[in-house]
């Protein structure tokens, strides 16, 4: 059960950061960052990718919660490409989520 949920957004001289949804799991040392999509063609790789990249250039985040197990997910309005159908089948910390479904 998270014990904050949120965004995160950085705004430096390197330029923006946002993540859509933050949550914070201290009882099991995990946090989960997720990116919305909402638009008519089905959601890609690349978003995961750009998401991993994100939370990876997140310095703060990463100080503020050492050794954390991150879990990623995609939310999505218009479906997800089998690329991404076949990524999720790989990685146990990707969830991909639509209000009906989750994978």
């Amino acid at each position: 059960m998270p014990s904050r949920i949120g965004s995160y957004w950085l705004n430096d001289f390197d330029g923006d950061t946002e993540i859509d949804v933050m949550a914070v799991d201290h009882q099991n040392k995990r946090i989960f960052a997720g990116e919305c999509k909402y638009h008519a063609q089905p959601v890609d790789v690349p978003v995961y990718f750009a998401l991993q990249k994100k939370v990876d250039g997140a310095v703060e985040v990463r100080k503020a919660f050492p050794g954390y197990d991150v879990i990623f997910g995609v939310f999505r309005k218009s479906g997800f490409t089998q690329r991404m159908l076949d990524t999720v089948k790989e990685n146990t910390g990707l969830l991909l989520i639509h209000e009906d479904h989750l994978a």
